[in-house]
């Protein structure tokens, strides 16, 4: 999509995968240094050997160090978990929640719309997906009625264990406030539900007036005995600054779970060998990035300024665009890489979809796509309320290319609108 791979991230790279570049003088010392640590700790201080099942020591603790910056609460390495991806280490994390009861099968409480892995790995695990819907009028908040709603319905047929959480939000962008994060805590505490926070696109919440906080940060600023809550945070390196899809790094912090269910998590997780190691590297230069007396700082704080400036106009250009096409309404872009507007689709066209066996905003979408070349993703994939329609479109692009979408975004939905009115 056009984002420039940041250099120290790929220098630190090249140079645990090439060692002889340790010689050239092209590398800056920082960046040696990096590696050089990061190549002490691989078996025969090679990238391409197996480490451990839960990730190379030193930058779990570097994971570590980052947690307790961001929080102001002590955090533990051995509590930190690098996995191949976000994906990677909620599927570790239900594998081990998977235990049916007397033929009841285990439910895990999840938002609408949601990103599509998440059902596909429950029904991997044969597990019950128990929806509960976002508000998009409060800016897809999320609301203790509707999740107490929810669980009740589901705890008919199955064993509700833990509920995921999305924040920011995928595919919608929101950041929940610490008065919603602090109902659902209580609300998981007393329920006796596991909370999976997926964090992913913590780096990404760079719109006015709106901030990231974890749901660690906030359950350790509660009373009792919502701190001894059982908390499960992802992080990936496919978001943020890093944005490396590919390279597959993630990581996960256990918190207030047994020593006994984390012994049987460790063990579960040897059958993968380990993640990605140069995946786990790219991880390390994010979340340990260099210092200001380094050689490579300078640099590296202006890509990074460069980069989420940059997403933030381009979000802007794309909302501000979207809301003056009459039938399309945007919320508020606060966090992450896509916009999720809501569009007005006709009923004729609605029955036509149906004629084709298509949700109306697949049709929809199906239809931009043959007379714009617009690839976008329809709502339906990640689940809306009925009788509503979205589309979700990547902000990525350069910024000229964002506003020639909008304007034949524009154009189509006129059309669209008229032939189906």
């Amino acid at each position: 999509m056009g984002q420039k791979p940041v250099t120290f991230i790929r220098q630190v790279m090249a140079v645990c995968a090439y060692p002889p570049l340790l010689n050239d003088s092209f590398i800056p010392s920082d960046v040696k240094a990096r590696a050089n640590s990061i190549l002490d700790e691989c078996g025969g201080r090679s990238a391409g050997a197996y480490t451990y099942s839960e990730g190379i020591d030193l930058i779990r603790e570097h994971i570590a160090q980052y947690l307790q910056r961001r929080d102001g609460v002590q955090a533990s390495a051995e509590n930190v978990i690098l996995t191949a991806g976000a994906s990677e280490a909620l599927r570790s994390i239900l594998n081990v929640l998977n235990s049916p009861n007397d033929g009841n099968r285990i439910g895990v409480m999840v938002p609408v719309p949601r990103d599509p892995s998440f059902t596909s790995l429950l029904n991997e695990f044969g597990m019950v997906e128990i929806d509960y819907f976002l508000e998009e009028d409060q800016e897809w908040s999320i609301s203790l009625n509707e999740l107490s709603s929810a669980l009740e319905a589901a705890s008919r047929y199955c064993i509700p264990r833990a509920i995921l959480v999305i924040n920011p939000g995928n595919p919608t962008g929101s950041v929940l406030n610490s008065n919603t994060m602090e109902e659902i805590i209580q609300f998981a505490v007393r329920q006796k539900l596991v909370l999976l926070a997926d964090e992913s696109y913590q780096f990404n919440a760079f719109g006015q007036g709106c901030f990231f906080q974890s749901f660690k940060k906030t359950m350790m600023l509660m009373s009792e005995p919502f701190k001894h809550l059982e908390l499960v945070s992802i992080m990936s390196g496919s978001t943020g600054i890093l944005g490396e899809c590919g390279l597959r790094c993630g990581c996960c912090e256990l918190m207030n779970i047994r020593e006994d269910v984390i012994s049987v998590y460790k063990k579960s997780i040897c059958v993968k060998m380990c993640p990605s190691v140069m995946g786990q590297i790219a991880l390390d230069c994010m979340i340990f990035p260099p210092e200001p007396h380094e050689p490579s700082y300078p640099g590296f704080i202006q890509e990074c300024r460069d980069i989420m400036q940059s997403l933030y106009e381009k979000a802007t250009i794309a909302i501000n665009a979207l809301n003056e096409i009459d039938g399309i309404q945007c919320n508020n872009y606060t966090g992450s890489t896509f916009v999720f507007p809501k569009i007005y689709i006709p009923e004729k066209a609605v029955i036509e979809a149906k004629a084709k066996g298509q949700t109306p905003d697949t049709f929809y979408a199906m239809q931009l796509l043959e007379e714009t070349g617009i690839c976008s993703v329809p709502g339906a994939l990640y689940g809306q309320i009925p009788g509503t329609y979205h589309l979700r479109l990547t902000i990525l692009p350069e910024k000229e290319k964002i506003q020639k979408m909008a304007e034949m975004i524009r154009r189509f939905h006129t059309c669209f609108i008229q032939k189906y009115s």
